[in-house]
Parts: structure tokens; C-alpha cells; sequence
């Protein structure tokens, strides 16, 4: 495998904004979930993992399910984080890392694919359909996602399919 991220914290540079400043975005990242549970006695590290999961939501990365929404609101009205991180623990997108639009050749050529990587996957949903497929690292002999800051990325990696079967997903 080409990337080994088991951080808990990583800062990327994402480039210039429209106004020409630079910033940094500041966000934890796990291959496993269950790490989080290490961090809920941290003040810090709580503020932290609500900060970046309040904004998840709020950007529609994390789909809340609508059984959950009440208790999550209910936490943040009382200020409750570290109950509030561990409700969204089931929530669909939670703990996976977006990396955005991509193209790719799967299911087809050309489809335009949400692209996140964690929980030992990548995870690819088709905007449309919502169908998504997980693609486990552990079967990735390398994988590249590349592009400018602006315009549509290209993801492409080298699948072990079965036995064999090494086939270059792009």
C-alpha cells in the first residue's frame, strides 16, 4: 500500500482562495473509529472532533439519520461534545475523510464519483444513483488521487479483484 495514514491529527495546506490567502485545515483522521473512544478525555481533542463533525454535517458529509437528529441536538443545545461524537459514531460518513468529485472508471468510464477514504476503505457513492462501493486498502497495491486546487480531480489505483486479478481502477 502507498499511503499509511495512522494519525490522529493531520494539517494539509489546500492552496490559495479566491482572495489570494493561504490557509490551513486542521482535522483528525483514523483508519478505525475506535481510537476516538482514546480522545473523549481530552477537552482539546473533543473540541477539536465536534468542530470538524459539526462542520461535516453542516456540509452534508455526514448524513445524519433522522432518528439521530434529535439527540444530536439535544447534546449540542446542552454542550455535550464528547456525547454528541459518540451518537454520530453510527451516522453514514462519519469518520471518513472527503476527498471530493472525482473522475473514474467505475462502475463506468467517465462517472463522476464522491470519493472518501477511511474505516481501511475507500469509498466511492455515485451523486445520482446514490449506489456506493468500498474498495479495501488492504487489496490496494498503490492508489493516486491528483489534480489542481479548483478543478475536477482523477483518482486511479491498482485493485487486487480476485485472486491473480490486479486491475487498475481510474
Amino acid at each position: 500500500v502507498c499511503v499509511v495514514c495512522v494519525c490522529d491529527v493531520k494539517s494539509a495546506e489546500r492552496g490559495r482562495s479566491s482572495e489570494g490567502l493561504r490557509f490551513q485545515q486542521l482535522r483528525r483522521h483514523f483508519w478505525d473509529n475506535a481510537l476516538v473512544k482514546n480522545l473523549l478525555h481530552d477537552k482539546t481533542a473533543i473540541n477539536l472532533l465536534y468542530v470538524q463533525a459539526s462542520t461535516d454535517i453542516k456540509l452534508k458529509r455526514i448524513v445524519v439519520p433522522e432518528n439521530k437528529k434529535q439527540t444530536l441536538q439535544t447534546y449540542k443545545d446542552r454542550g455535550s461534545k464528547a456525547e454528541f461524537i459518540q451518537t454520530l459514531d453510527e451516522a453514514d460518513g462519519y469518520g471518513y475523510e472527503y476527498i471530493g468529485v472525482v473522475d473514474s472508471s467505475f462502475p463506468e468510464k467517465g462517472t463522476l464519483v464522491e470519493c472518501r477514504v477511511g474505516a481501511y476503505c475507500l469509498r466511492l457513492t455515485d451523486p445520482k444513483t446514490g449506489g456506493s462501493a468500498r474498495f479495501f486498502i488492504q487489496r490496494m497495491r498503490c492508489w493516486k488521487i491528483s489534480g489542481e486546487l479548483g478543478e475536477r480531480l482523477t483518482l486511479a489505483f491498482h485493485y487486487l479483484k480476485s485472486k491473480d486479478n490486479l486491475e487498475w481502477i481510474v
